[in-house]
Formats: structure tokens, C-alpha cells, sequence
């Protein structure tokens, strides 16, 4: 029996490592085992034939010598929370909207202990790009230096990865369109329901950019009672940078929901917008019954019945003659 186990465990670590070398997360890698990088993000607005520069610190975070070794990729964004996922093995067609193109002067980096160099990269848009979002990685990777006295390590260390996030929209033809998809209520396990026993805890709006430019939605998501007044309201997407939408992807922004006191319909309104102003209006109703409320019910309910059915044997077992 423990063997059997121990097999399916061997297999779960086997399917998780297989999926992590597909698409690594990103979100925060701002230090990894070894380096640390800085900025983690950089957007920019680069003109057709224009050039931008990209410093980058890349520090080591060790006592030995080591190598940055330094990649370009692309990445795509989890739609649950748009934070990036670098693709690392890619099986599939490079994206239109790689950057990977664009990068000039990349090389690996040596790094004494505790040392700290700045790297300088250009952006090159070409002449003949196509204007819109473009998007992409720079990722380091530390592996030992042979003058440390150690073989240095041919394998990328993943637990050991940092990466900039770098954002370039080409200007020109820039459509910029959103839709917005869903308004969904969640419980405390993050599943959407109509219906909730216990006060719903967050509020998902998922906008999908169908433009070929960043989309940075914001807006307004009110919250209202079966009588039509006010409980909550907050602003979508409010954080400083907006939160991106990349092309033909789509972005949940979840956010808590308070006011929930009473039992009764709810209705939660999104008024969503973009660079345009064009304001897109969505809803979505929930109820809010709590177990104590249908415990009362219930028990009034069955009153009702009972009740119904006293007067009906008495009804009907008086004399005909009285009965009118």
C-alpha cells in the first residue's frame, strides 16, 4: 500500500515539474535565488524606425561568483489574475506580438559576490512594424562562474529566475476596444453562485481587450439593495500603473464586497470604460440568504401548514349545515 503511494506521488511531482518548465509564472520576480532584478516592469511608447534605451540592475545575491545568463521571452497572462507566465518551451508559433525581435545587445553577465551590474538594452522598433502592443520578458538566470573554483551548471536553475516585464506599443492604427464578458459574485472558495447562504466575499468583472493596443480598463461597480439603494461601491482597476489587458486576452479584476447585511436581492452594476470613454454597463443579481433566515422560514412555513391543516379538519368535520 505504501508503495502505491509513493508511485502516485513520484507521478504528481513528475506532471507539476513538467508543467512548470511550459509556463512560469512571473508576478513577483523581483528577486529569485540567487539575483535580483530591477525595474520589474517597464512600458513604453516607441515610434516606427525609434529607438528606446532599457537599464536594467541585475544584482548578485550570493557569496560566490556566478553568470546572469540572459534570455528573451515571451510570455502570455494568467486570466485569472493577468500576472505573466514566461514561456519557456515553446511548442507553438511565436506570438505576432513578441518582442523578442525588438531586444539589441543582450549578453550574459558576470557577477562578482554581492555585485550589482547595470545592463543596457535597445529597444529597436523596425521601420515596416506593425503598430500595436508588443510584449516580452528579459529573464536572468544565475549558474556558478568556472572561476569560482565549481563546474558551472549547463541546466537553467527556474527557482533562481528574474525577469523584467517590458510593455512597447508601436503608435499608428491603435484599436482600442474592450468587452466586457462577465460580472460573477463569489463565495469564500472563489466560486460564483446566484444564491448565498454566507456574505459573498468578491466581485469578478471579466474585460477582454479585442484591440490590438494595452487595454487599461477602469470604472465604477456599484452594489445595490432589493430597494435600490447603495451598499458598496469601489473604483475597477484602480492601482497606479493600471493594470494591463494584453491583446485578445481576457482579465478578471476581482475586488472584496462589503454592505451585505441584510437577506434579500442584490444587484451589482459595472460600469466599465477605456481610453475612448465609451462606458460599457453590465449587471449581475445575486440573493442573500443566510441559514438563519431560512431556518425561520422554514419554521414559519411549517406553521402556515400546520396551521392550514387544523382549519381544514375542523372545516370539514362540522355538520354540513354549519359549514358556510
Amino acid at each position: 500500500m505504501l508503495r502505491k503511494y509513493k508511485n502516485k506521488l513520484v507521478a504528481v511531482l513528475v506532471a507539476v515539474s513538467m508543467l512548470a518548465m511550459q509556463a512560469i509564472p512571473v508576478a513577483a520576480q523581483g528577486s529569485g535565488n540567487g539575483l535580483s532584478i530591477s525595474p520589474t516592469k517597464a512600458e513604453f511608447s516607441i515610434e516606427k524606425g525609434k529607438a528606446e534605451t532599457v537599464s536594467i540592475q541585475v544584482k548578485n545575491l550570493t557569496k560566490g561568483k556566478v553568470i546572469a545568463k540572459a534570455f528573451v521571452n515571451d510570455f502570455e497572462a494568467d486570466s485569472d489574475t493577468g500576472n505573466p507566465k514566461l514561456i519557456i518551451d515553446r511548442t507553438s508559433e511565436v506570438s505576432s506580438s513578441s518582442l523578442a525581435t525588438f531586444i539589441l545587445g543582450l549578453e550574459d553577465v558576470a557577477l562578482g559576490p554581492e555585485e550589482t551590474k547595470e545592463v543596457l538594452l535597445t529597444i529597436q522598433v523596425p521601420e515596416n512594424a506593425i503598430s500595436g502592443a508588443y510584449f516580452g520578458a528579459i529573464r536572468f538566470t544565475s549558474v556558478p562562474d568556472a572561476g569560482d573554483g565549481t563546474k558551472p551548471d549547463s541546466q537553467v536553475s527556474l527557482n533562481a529566475s528574474v525577469a523584467t516585464i517590458l510593455l512597447v506599443e508601436v503608435p499608428g492604427n491603435i484599436t482600442q476596444k474592450i468587452q466586457v464578458q462577465n460580472v460573477q459574485v463569489l463565495n469564500a472558495a472563489g466560486k460564483s453562485a446566484s444564491i448565498f447562504t454566507s456574505v459573498p466575499k468578491k466581485v469578478a468583472v471579466d474585460v477582454k481587450n479585442t484591440g490590438n493596443g494595452f487595454a487599461k480598463p477602469f470604472g465604477k461597480v456599484l452594489v445595490k439593495n432589493m430597494n435600490g439603494s447603495q451598499v458598496d461601491s469601489y473604483e475597477l482597476n484602480d492601482t497606479v500603473p493600471r493594470g494591463n489587458v494584453l491583446p485578445n486576452t481576457t482579465r478578471s479584476f476581482k475586488n472584496d464586497i462589503k454592505g451585505i447585511k441584510l437577506p434579500g436581492r442584490y444587484t451589482v452594476e459595472a460600469n466599465v470604460s477605456f481610453a475612448k470613454g465609451e462606458i460599457l454597463l453590465v449587471t449581475a443579481s445575486f440573493w442573500y440568504l443566510p441559514i438563519w433566515f431560512l431556518a425561520i422560514a422554514g419554521i414559519l412555513l411549517v406553521a402556515l401548514v400546520v396551521a392550514a391543516i387544523y382549519l381544514y379538519k375542523r372545516y370539514i368535520s362540522r355538520p354540513v349545515s354549519k359549514r358556510s
